[in-house]
């Protein structure tokens, strides 16, 4: 993930049968690497704050629970802001990184809702509930931060999955009229507003394929 000075990324590692994680800050022009933060129990999504300077991210401790958990990196500080049953390995940032959304799975395995909640903590409002809302970071936000951003489908073979809108603050959703076959994951939208981007998670099939041509030449001495 991108710090806002656009130089550096967060990077999320953890070492196999080793609990917890470790986040580190990597210079791109140097390839230094500070570590910023060491978890003892592991993450699973996690975003960065607008201006870089909060970590938000999901720790899961050995019975599965799930808590999604504040971390303001001056102050070294960590607080944590929900413990939601249900609560799915996603989060996405407001632009003007005053909430956070995720997804819930509720008790019946098909049903999912979209959640917001305050960066500061407190009740958590739900937005949208249906089956085949996609799991797993499937949330984003609009530019303007009016709008959360989901897929919904079930990811078989040959569907078609659609890329809905609604309202952060409750409402009608919407098809935005972008689909795609397989899952879509991630979506973010460019800061010049016109574009969208994402990634497809499509059904596990397997493939040859062939590559020819793919290694330049080299040029005669």
């Amino acid at each position: 993930m991108w710090f806002p000075d656009n130089q550096s990324l967060l990077l999320a590692t953890s070492e196999f049968q080793k609990p917890g994680s470790k986040f580190f800050r990597l210079d791109l022009a140097t390839g230094n690497r500070d570590l910023v933060l060491s978890t003892a129990k592991p993450a699973q999504g996690f975003t960065l704050s607008p201006d870089g300077k909060t970590l938000y991210y999901i720790a899961v401790d050995p019975r599965g629970i799930r808590r999604l958990v504040r971390y303001e990196f001056e102050a070294r500080r960590e607080t944590e802001i929900s413990t939601a049953k249900g609560l799915e390995p996603e989060i996405a940032i407001s632009p003007d990184g005053k909430q956070l959304a995720y997804g819930i799975q509720t008790e019946t395995a098909t049903i999912r809702y979209l959640a917001v909640i305050p960066v500061t903590g407190g009740p958590e409002k739900e937005i949208f509930r249906a089956p085949n809302l996609c799991t797993f970071n499937c949330v984003g936000w609009s530019l303007d931060g009016k709008f959360l951003l989901f897929s919904e489908g079930d990811g078989t073979p040959n569907s078609s999955t659609p890329l809905w809108r609604v309202p952060a603050a409750g409402g009608t959703a919407e098809r935005t009229g972008l689909s795609q076959n397989g899952v879509i994951r991630g979506p973010q939208v460019h800061p010049d507003g016109k574009r969208v981007f994402y990634t497809v998670t499509e059904p596990n099939t397997s493939e040859i394929w062939a590559l020819e041509n793919f290694i330049p030449a080299r040029p005669a001495k």
